[in-house]
């Protein structure tokens, strides 16, 4: 896999993103280079490589305006942006959290689903998020974890479960929920983005390889297959994809 090429078409295509069906009651605002989006709960700033680190009073402005709406915001940093970007958030009162590795893998060197029983254990909790006999341990795992490419909660919230274009699942082991991970197809992208996992279960990402297989074969939803998946680890999870065939792209850090 052309590493470089890949986080080329992530940076062009998944940052600074506004998606074509915005999450029900979500509000986005542009301010330049810069995608607010307010989902009540929470919000999230994002935009794609700067050619500079943002002024301080752009920082501010970004800040206040969920300061506005008291809502919690999360800005990320990757590694291949322009050096001081991060100092320049710490500086307005961000806090970073812990650096983590942005991986990538083609969905076509995984294992497919059922094959060799790699998707053993693994069951969506598609077709009804509410209510899911496994939601609720899927919940407590995910509060004892992480941190993640986004929360659990936050995954509910913006949305949860539709066919198709995001999921949710947990793996079994002798009929007790052992590990939860949540994933969504960016659409009109080439990514699925994995919003968390909460233990080194490579499973998740070959079970999700069914969301993202050409028209005509899994489902008819998706109007053209997704090559790849991409997930921020570190630590035994880290280690655990990497091992299955994902490759870092650059490194992420959360500020907030």
């Amino acid at each position: 896999m052309d590493t470089g090429g890949v986080l080329a078409r992530y940076d062009e295509q998944v940052r600074g993103r506004v998606p074509a069906h915005p999450p029900p009651g979500a509000v986005i605002e542009r301010d330049g280079p810069f995608v607010r989006t307010h989902y009540g709960t929470h919000g999230t700033v994002d935009h794609g490589p700067l050619p500079q680190p943002p002024a301080a009073a752009t920082v501010r402005r970004q800040r206040e305006a969920f300061s506005a709406r008291d809502e919690p915001v999360h800005w990320k940093v990757y590694g291949h942006d322009p050096a001081g970007q991060g100092e320049a958030l710490a500086a307005a009162g961000f806090t970073a959290g812990p650096e983590r590795s942005l991986l990538a893998a083609a969905f076509d060197r995984l294992e497919p689903p059922g094959r060799a029983g790699q998707r053993a254990g693994v069951h969506s909790l598609n077709g009804g998020c509410d209510g899911n006999p496994w939601w609720e341990a899927a919940h407590a795992l995910a509060a004892a974890s992480g941190p993640y490419a986004s929360t659990l909660a936050d995954f509910e919230a913006d949305g949860g479960c539709r066919y198709g274009e995001r999921d949710a699942a947990v793996l079994l082991e002798r009929g007790k929920v052992v590990a939860a991970g949540w994933a969504e197809v960016a659409e009109g992208t080439d990514f699925l983005l994995i919003g968390g996992m909460t233990g080194p279960h490579a499973e998740f990402p070959r079970a999700w390889r069914a969301m993202v297989e050409p028209p005509g074969r899994h489902h008819r939803y998706l109007h053209r297959p997704v090559p790849y998946c991409v997930a921020e680890a570190a630590g035994e999870l880290r280690t655990a994809l990497a091992a299955a065939g994902f490759a870092e792209l650059s490194t992420v850090r959360t500020y907030a």
